[in-house]
């Protein structure tokens, strides 16, 4: 049987393959797609693949830029709650909250006006239960 991971609204992430060693998420049924905020990027070719290297703040209050890499693995059309459609890159990376990890795949998206620098959506949430009046059930990273 597998292990079901509890998470709250909002907890504390990390992604260690492309050097986010905390990052603070909403976690939200309500959108199907996962974001992280992404300053700018540029494509580059790598073992004949396209990549992608992408600028983000993965603290909320910090102007600290991270630069990430990962191989680009789609790109889509994304509608937001509001009827709004932007085209992202898609990459493909894992995720850590307490001690589970297992891969994802992110949105490349300004979420500069966001409270949260990444948002984890349904597609993401492989075994997960989500308690909404909970926060940190899986309590904060040390950076």
């Amino acid at each position: 049987m597998k292990r079901v991971l509890s998470v709250g609204w909002k907890e504390w992430g990390a992604l260690p393959e492309i050097g986010i060693r905390k990052i603070h998420i909403k976690v939200d049924t309500g959108a199907k797609t996962s974001a992280i905020h992404c300053l700018r990027h540029e494509l580059f070719e790598k073992k004949n693949q396209t990549w992608v290297r992408f600028w983000t703040l993965p603290k909320q209050d910090s102007d600290q830029e991270v630069c990430c890499e990962a191989p680009l693995v789609d790109e889509r059309t994304v509608k937001s709650s509001g009827g709004h459609a932007t085209h992202r890159l898609v990459v493909k990376t894992k995720l850590r909250i307490g001690d589970k990890l297992w891969p994802i795949e992110l949105t490349l998206a300004d979420r500069s006006v966001m409270k949260f620098r990444m948002l984890l959506g349904r597609e993401g949430m492989k075994d997960i239960t989500v308690h909404p009046s909970q926060a940190h059930i899986q309590g904060i990273i040390a950076s």
